[in-house]
């Protein structure tokens, strides 16, 4: 079966840097292809699934080692965290941070004509781009809690099985 192959603790990791990497890929393709500036916490979940990949080679490359197995895990919950924090803040279940709220210009700041020009980074709380109807936020949460329940029950059984060996 497909999904006892996927479990296994090197192949699960070679399938989370497929995903983590395309995720990647398929955002800087979006940027410039489709011309999308991300916003901050876009580029920062961005980010985050480049170090899940980068997580996942070096353990790969590492795999002796003890300690090493939990680098993916730790970059993977970063990221599921910080895709849920901007899920949030894109759905206003809470404050955005001043950089990142839609803020709109006062009389004031449109009559003056020595006003520097603004950022133009699109704001993190509101929708920037859907892909059938799914917003990339969500998109990247669902993917981020997909590799994460993956490689979480894929190290689980990892650690058992060497448990087990060691202990015999």
């Amino acid at each position: 079966m497909w999904i006892i192959k996927l479990i296994n603790y090197k192949n699960n990791l070679r399938f989370i840097l497929l995903i983590s990497l395309f995720c990647f890929i398929s955002s800087l393709v979006s940027q410039v292809l489709f011309d999308k500036i991300p916003c901050l916490l876009c580029l920062f979940t961005r980010y985050g699934f480049l170090i899940v990949s980068i997580g996942c080679i070096f353990t790969l490359y590492y795999i002796d080692k003890k300690n090493v197995v939990f680098l993916p895990l730790i970059s993977i919950i970063f990221v599921l965290i910080f895709s849920f924090y901007h899920l949030g803040v894109e759905n206003h279940w809470w404050f955005a941070p001043e950089k990142c709220k839609t803020i709109l210009p006062t009389l004031q700041e449109l009559q003056s004509t020595t006003q520097l020009i603004k950022n133009t980074r699109p704001p993190c709380d509101t929708v920037n781009f859907k892909i059938f109807g799914i917003s990339m936020t969500l998109f990247s949460f669902i993917v981020s809690s997909f590799i994460f329940w993956m490689h979480s029950l894929s190290i689980t059984l990892y650690l058992y099985t060497n448990y087990n060996e060691n202990k015999l």
